[in-house]
């Protein structure tokens, strides 16, 4: 999902959010399940400076998941549990 709102002719806020869910071990072309997820959703708010300059503030997440049991996992019984999650704060211009 993308999508930009304008709050006025120079200030707006936007969004882009990806992400997907997977759980099949045909998936992975191996013999054994897995789930897992991933997410990466970003919110802007943005000010229109001149025709072809802005500047923003960015806070973006990406995390993601994955759940399974292998021979591979490295753990005695197989199973693994995973997550991971960032927060990531930035603040930048654009050129148009």
């Amino acid at each position: 999902m993308k999508g930009a709102y304008w709050l006025n002719e120079k200030v707006y806020l936007a969004t882009d959010i990806d992400g997907f869910y997977a759980s099949s071990k045909f998936l992975n072309g191996a013999d054994f399940d897995f789930e897992g997820s991933v997410l990466d959703a970003s919110l802007r708010a943005g000010l229109l400076l001149t025709d072809y300059l802005e500047t923003y503030f960015n806070v973006r997440f990406i995390g993601g998941t994955a759940k399974g049991t292998s021979e591979n996992s490295g753990s005695p019984d197989g199973f693994t549990d995973n997550r991971l999650a960032t927060i990531n704060f930035s603040i930048g211009f654009q050129l148009k």
